[in-house]
Parts: C-alpha cells; sequence; structure tokens
C-alpha cells in the first residue's frame, strides 16, 4: 500500500493508536516514579544528582529515571571516571576533575555501559519534584 493516499478512517485509526501507545508509556513513567519516591524513604533508592551520581560510582543502581531534557553541568575524573555535579578535585581518588558541560548525559552513559534500565520520563512534575533524576538501587 505504500504511494497510496491514506484514507481519513486509516488516518484516524493510525493517530489513536499513536496516542493510546504514548499514554501507555506515560504510565509506565508514573509507575516508575511512584516506586522511586516510596523507595527513597527506604534507602532503596536516592532522588537527586548528588545521590544518583555517588550511586553510579559505587555500581548501585539498577534502575535510572531522568525527566527528558534535563541537563546540568558537572565534572568527570580522568583517571577513575567519578562523576560530579562540582568541584575540581575528585573525592574518589584526589587527581583533577575535568569539567563536562552535561554530566547528565554522562551519568546516562555510564548507567547504560553497567546494564542499569533506563527510564526517561516526559513531562513527569513528579520527578521534577525529585529533583529530576532518580535511582532505584541494587543493593
Amino acid at each position: 500500500m505504500t504511494g497510496l493516499p491514506i484514507n481519513a478512517s486509516e488516518s484516524t485509526i493510525r493517530s489513536t493508536a499513536v496516542d493510546v501507545e504514548k499514554d501507555v508509556e506515560r504510565r509506565k513513567e508514573a509507575a516508575s516514579v511512584a516506586r522511586l519516591r516510596e523507595a527513597s524513604g527506604t534507602g532503596k533508592a536516592v532522588v537527586g544528582l548528588d545521590g544518583v551520581l555517588a550511586a553510579l560510582a559505587d555500581r548501585r543502581v539498577d534502575t535510572l529515571v531522568v525527566s527528558d531534557g534535563f541537563e546540568a553541568p558537572g565534572f568527570r575524573c580522568g583517571d577513575c571516571g567519578f562523576l560530579a555535579p562540582k568541584g575540581r578535585t575528585c573525592p574518589r581518588c584526589s587527581s583533577t576533575m575535568d569539567r563536562c558541560d552535561d554530566v547528565v548525559e554522562d551519568a546516562v552513559e555510564e548507567a547504560l555501559t553497567q546494564s542499569c534500565k533506563l527510564t526517561i520520563c516526559v513531562g513527569n512534575a513528579d520527578l521534577d519534584v525529585l529533583g529530576q533524576v532518580g535511582a532505584l538501587l541494587r543493593y
């Protein structure tokens, strides 16, 4: 059917399917944020950039949850790879850290390197209140 015009009913069905898919994704994202919020009071999760970066450094992250479009400048240690939102000296190995434009992007890459699950949340105000980033922990 490639190249043929789409009639109105096919277009409506396609549009409805896309809307349903988006709704399902937002619900999954909301469920992840709810789990994150509940677990953060028990020590099974961390919220905010500082806590997430420390958990990534300790390889404790099971699921990283990030607000879509969240960016923050930060630092990366060239020797041990430690990520931090601020500081020129690495707290882990005392080396000089290099400035990075977006430490959140580096954190996402690190999480994927560690085989963590990743949830990117679109327009979730609850996650934004928690600092736009959080992590469910392995231990």
